[in-house]
């Protein structure tokens, strides 16, 4: 019996050692009081929050590629003014490495002159069908990126059954800042072996806050090192890689302004309806104008469309009209001198066989729709079937689709 005694209690303390070796504890440094908002919070007393005894808050700068927070500049310019330590945090929505990377130029860009004292926060929390591989792929690409702009360093968000059971060790380079409401401690981690923030409720109260609001523990070492301002793009750059929405755009028209794709803008900038965006969005934009200045004159003969030709040399309607200040691809003229920019436009015109089918429209249908189901773009429905505005189809209507 003492034998059965002696070895249970062996196995307990095993286990409790065990528990002990992997539960978060905080890193070493002073302990202070943070919290996180966004604009949930709407307009924030950083007066009353200092004097509530909170030493540092991470703002909400933005959103997947193109949301900028409404209150990013006033809460920076407030919580500064009061005398918080400011951090800053992004909220993505990427679906691929490319997205990711992207995503974190437009975080760097948007707190581009501004002055953080805390670490840059990734905040990947929304994982959809996502494998655990490519989360841990998105979530690096992510943080590599922002890191070689801003000249930062990183903090990872994340709740603590994410950073048990998804996150993988290539991320523990990077501190933890841990989501785990309503605990005596954050537990459960098996990579991390401590915290530099724990965000303990998403129900705190704070004077000078009139909502519920995310509050933090942070520990001194969620200062960056440099607290320097993060750097700005030279103004062509920004130019070059990004595009603010004006009120009455379409995708369509920006893409024919650009020399670029309806569906190149979409997966850029992971636009779930392609017929909503809204005036101030901000979209990346990728090759813009001429790429090479490798082109050659084509004049255009009778029976001649923009489609057609697109599809000889390899290029887009949308490029093609954009060249050549093409303002409706519909309208071109017999004799009319093309320039074709094209890696492929000094070779040989590929052979193409294509086949034709008649849709009629139904109720809900969109080009976009219309165009995935036959592995086509909306510029071609749109020029085969002289649709001036992509946005604007009738139900009962037919179109007649080529496709490969």
């Amino acid at each position: 019996m003492k034998k059965v005694i002696s070895i249970l209690v062996c196995v307990a303390l095993i286990f409790s050692l065990s528990s002990i070796a992997f539960a978060l504890k905080a890193s070493k440094g002073e302990i202070l009081n943070g919290i996180d908002v966004s604009r949930y919070q709407g307009e924030i007393d950083f007066k009353k929050v200092k004097q509530s005894g909170i030493d540092i808050v991470y703002i909400r700068s933005s959103l997947g590629s193109s949301y900028v927070d409404p209150y990013l500049n006033q809460n920076y310019a407030n919580a500064k003014s009061a005398g918080l330590k400011v951090g800053f945090y992004h909220f993505v929505t990427a679906e691929n490495v490319l997205q990711a990377q992207n995503q974190a130029q437009f975080f760097v860009s948007t707190i581009a002159g501004k002055e953080p004292d805390c670490k840059l926060a990734v905040d990947f929390e929304e994982f959809k069908s996502l494998t655990k591989s490519q989360i841990n792929e998105i979530t690096l690409a992510f943080a590599q990126k922002v890191e070689e702009l801003s000249k930062k360093e990183v903090v990872i968000y994340a709740n603590a059954y994410t950073a048990s059971s998804i996150l993988q060790k290539e991320l523990t380079k990077y501190p933890l800042w841990v989501a785990h409401w309503d605990v005596a401690k954050p537990s459960d981690s098996v990579l991390w072996s401590e915290w530099v923030g724990w965000q303990y409720t998403s129900k705190g109260t704070v004077n000078g806050i009139n909502t519920l609001v995310d509050k933090d523990y942070f520990t001194s070492d969620i200062f960056l090192a440099n607290s320097s301002a993060v750097p700005q793009k030279p103004d062509d750059e920004n130019k070059k890689n990004y595009y603010v929405v004006q009120k009455g755009d379409t995708l369509w028209a920006i893409a024919i302004k650009y020399g670029t794709t309806v569906s190149s803008i979409v997966n850029l900038n992971s636009i779930k309806n392609p017929n909503l965006i809204y005036a101030g969005q901000r979209l990346l934009i990728k090759n813009l104008g001429n790429t090479t200045n490798q082109y050659v004159n084509y004049v255009v003969k009778k029976g001649d469309t923009l489609w057609a030709i697109a599809k000889r040399y390899n290029t887009s309607v949308s490029k093609i009209a954009s060249d050549n200040n093409i303002k409706n691809p519909n309208l071109i003229y017999a004799g009319q001198n093309l320039k074709i920019f094209s890696s492929s436009a000094l070779q040989k015109p590929p052979q193409t066989s294509q086949k034709m089918i008649s849709y009629t429209i139904k109720k809900g249908d969109t080009l976009w729709a219309i165009a995935k189901r036959y592995n086509t773009s909306v510029s071609k429905i749109a020029s085969d079937n002289n649709i001036k505005n992509p946005n604007l189809i009738y139900a009962g209507k037919t179109l007649k689709i080529v496709t490969k």
